[in-house]
Parts: structure tokens; C-alpha cells; sequence
């Protein structure tokens, strides 16, 4: 992922908070329960909560010639 890629800071992004079952709210460990979109100093990037899209398969690739060995 490049760096431009990278989401703009949020709980809904950060180690430190957990989403709550509403998925509108987070619970960080510092500040207590918080919006999603909320912002601190204490904020680290956690990559695996990003949702990126799959790649998409050219128009003309076939199944086999992905796992074939060469």
C-alpha cells in the first residue's frame, strides 16, 4: 500500500480502539467510548483494519494460466 493510500487518521482506523457492535461508535483505550470518525494524538495505524478491494482479473485471463507451473 503506498502512503497516499493510507486512510485519513480515525478511531475506525486505530490499534487502540475497538468497534462496538452499533458500528457507529469505537472503545479506545484512553478516551473511553468515541465516535468512529473521532481524532487523537495517541492514534496508530492498524493496516489489518482497512478493507481494500481484491484485483481484478484482466478481461481475457484464464483460471488455468494462474495456477499453471512453469
Amino acid at each position: 500500500m503506498k502512503k497516499r493510500d493510507v486512510p485519513e487518521r480515525s478511531c475506525a482506523y486505530c490499534e487502540k480502539a475497538h468497534i462496538l457492535i452499533d458500528n457507529e461508535s469505537a472503545l479506545c483505550r484512553h478516551k473511553g467510548p468515541v465516535s468512529l470518525d473521532f481524532r487523537c494524538r495517541r492514534f496508530v495505524f492498524d493496516p489489518l483494519k482497512v478493507n481494500l478491494e481484491p484485483r481484478k482479473l484482466k478481461k481475457n485471463t484464464k483460471i488455468e494460466t494462474l495456477w499453471s507451473e512453469e
